[in-house]
Parts: structure tokens; C-alpha cells; sequence
């Protein structure tokens, strides 16, 4: 349990980190995009993260990306939620 516990809180670490990035944080929120907006976003992540494995495993590319890019969908699908939950 506590191996899944820690799992999460590093995942979680590397979504707050995507965020707090300057390039990231100057963009203002999601709150004003549209669900088909960010989902065609976190699609595009989705053509991130297979790509940076298909290179993981293929041509030893790195797992900083594979775990970037993963990070990245998480908080996409994060947006989703809060901005649905705000709509209700």
C-alpha cells in the first residue's frame, strides 16, 4: 500500500512541477478553456508520451521524458475534472 502511496505522491510531484514551470505558469489557468480544447491538448500528450517511450524503448531515450510526458497527461485530464466540477 505504501509503495502505491509514494507512487502517486511522485507523480504528483512531477505534475506540480510541469506547472509551476515559467512557460507554464504565465498561461493563466484553464478555467476559461473549453473540454474539447484541452482534451484535443491532452490528446497531442497522449502522441508525447508514446513517443517517448516508442524512443525509451528503441533507442535509449531518456525516462525523464517518458515520465514529463506522463505527467503532463495526468494534468490535462486534472483540468477536465476541475473545470467540469466547477461547471456543475
Amino acid at each position: 500500500m505504501i509503495s502505491r502511496l509514494l507512487i502517486v505522491v511522485r507523480h504528483a510531484w512531477h505534475m506540480w512541477r510541469a506547472l509551476a514551470l515559467p512557460k507554464n505558469s504565465r498561461k493563466g489557468g484553464w478555467n476559461h478553456m473549453p473540454a474539447h480544447e484541452l482534451l484535443h491538448l491532452l490528446k497531442r500528450e497522449c502522441e508525447e508520451l508514446q513517443a517517448a517511450c516508442w524512443e525509451l524503448e528503441h533507442h535509449g531515450g531518456a525516462v525523464e521524458n517518458v515520465v514529463r510526458e506522463a505527467a503532463d497527461i495526468s494534468n490535462f485530464a486534472a483540468m477536465i475534472a476541475d473545470n467540469a466540477k466547477a461547471a456543475k
